[in-house]
């Protein structure tokens, strides 16, 4: 095994979940919130800090799921998409169909339709809605981490 710490680059040890993209990099996510792309053809890491740097007391990255170039983050307060080419945030959304706002997604995945595993059940994204890739959907409010 090769091990990741704090000495090669990570935010947080406290880690709560990893994936691997189509390119080969490992997503790191930790229960405070940061994101940590492990690059292993040089041992690099990219930060991504938007989520612990948000206003939310529970932030953390309870999963990952990958369709194509998106990343799926499932956590504390709904669903941050990303790019796994340009390692940012597409956006995030924290209203996951009728299901109150902010709700924690523990985990999800994607084929032709989002799934969603919180809580208070499971959402499945409407046939309908538009491209949750591309834009912002009817049934997901955006929610500006900036």
């Amino acid at each position: 095994y090769k091990t990741y710490t704090k000495s090669e680059g990570l935010n947080s040890q406290d880690v709560t979940a990893t994936e691997v993209d189509n390119f080969g990099n490992i997503w790191i996510g930790t229960r405070d919130g940061y994101i940590n792309i492990i690059h292993p053809n040089d041992n690099s890491v990219t930060k991504i800090n938007d989520i612990n740097n948000s206003d939310y007391s529970q932030k953390s990255i309870n999963s990952f799921f990958i369709s194509g170039d998106s990343v799926f983050a499932a956590i504390d307060f709904g669903i941050t998409l990303l790019s796994s080419s340009t390692f940012r945030i597409i956006d995030t959304y924290q209203k996951i169909g009728s299901f109150p706002s902010g709700i924690k997604v523990n985990n999800g995945s994607k084929d032709t339709l989002v799934y969603s595993c919180t809580e208070y059940g499971i959402a499945v994204q409407k046939e309908d809605a538009s491209n949750f890739v591309l834009s912002p959907r009817k049934d997901l409010t955006p929610l500006n981490l900036s």
